[in-house]
């Protein structure tokens, strides 16, 4: 079964038409038409569409991989996207590294959108004490103090996010292996964040945090050192901006 197959059948399954799909994801019903017919074989809005079908999220990346696979002529082996993590020493649980960033009260109608891009492609961004940018607020953190974005840079966490999409952080929710986050680092000798990554956690081991990216291929990174983690706030949310 393709990529557009599963969508269809997923789709027609909940009774919806291809506009009413559409509208649910920000997209036009044309868009959804080209990815069941073929027409678009790899979407890159596909996670998003996976989301409103309420498919698996480890199912949809295991379907998008394969879809760019076969884009790419490679036969498929059915490679988990999804990692099978390796944490390195005894797992320790996930502690408060420093206060949470002033943001804007309850009841936001806009978010701040935490820094700006770093040089190089290493996907990183620089945090500044101004604010870069505001985007709208998701209903889900209309009420949650603290709550900001972060644009994402680079392409280390394609197929999960594409570089320009807009990730949504609710700092105060725990944070579990597997989780997708964004990890607030300080230069040695500091003690307020200077940059931030997107990674998908794994977990922390006697070494420093251990941390998932998916490109230039899916492999947990060197240990960060734990003294130079601020803050580990969870991604709830993702989209175009």
């Amino acid at each position: 079964m393709t990529l557009g197959d599963r969508v269809r059948k997923e789709r027609e399954a909940r009774g919806w038409t291809q506009p009413y799909l559409a509208e649910l994801v920000g997209l036009d019903a044309s868009t959804v038409n080209k990815i069941e017919l073929g027409k678009s074989r790899v979407p890159r809005n596909f996670l998003r569409i996976a989301a409103a079908l309420g498919m698996d999220e480890a199912e949809a990346l295991r379907i998008l991989n394969e879809a760019r696979m076969q884009e790419e002529g490679v036969a498929p082996n059915d490679p988990p996207v999804m990692t099978r993590f390796r944490v390195k020493g005894s797992a320790k649980p996930l502690g408060a590294f420093g206060p949470l960033p002033q943001m804007p009260p309850q009841g936001n109608k806009t978010l701040p959108v935490l820094g700006y891009a770093a040089g190089g492609n290493t996907g990183s961004f620089r945090i500044s004490d101004s604010t870069y940018d505001v985007v709208p607020c998701p209903p889900q953190l209309e009420h949650v103090s603290g709550a900001y974005a972060v644009f994402v840079y680079g392409e280390s966490m394609e197929p999960r996010y594409f570089p320009g999409e807009t990730v949504y952080v609710h700092p105060r929710l725990p944070v579990a292996r597997g989780d997708f986050v964004v990890v607030q680092l300080s230069d040695e000798g500091e003690s307020e964040p200077t940059e931030g990554i997107v990674k998908q956690y794994v977990g922390q081991g006697d070494e420093g945090l251990i941390l998932h990216e998916f490109n230039p291929k899916s492999v947990d990174l060197p240990p960060v050192p734990l003294a130079r983690v601020r803050a580990i706030h969870k991604i709830i949310l993702a989209g175009s901006s």
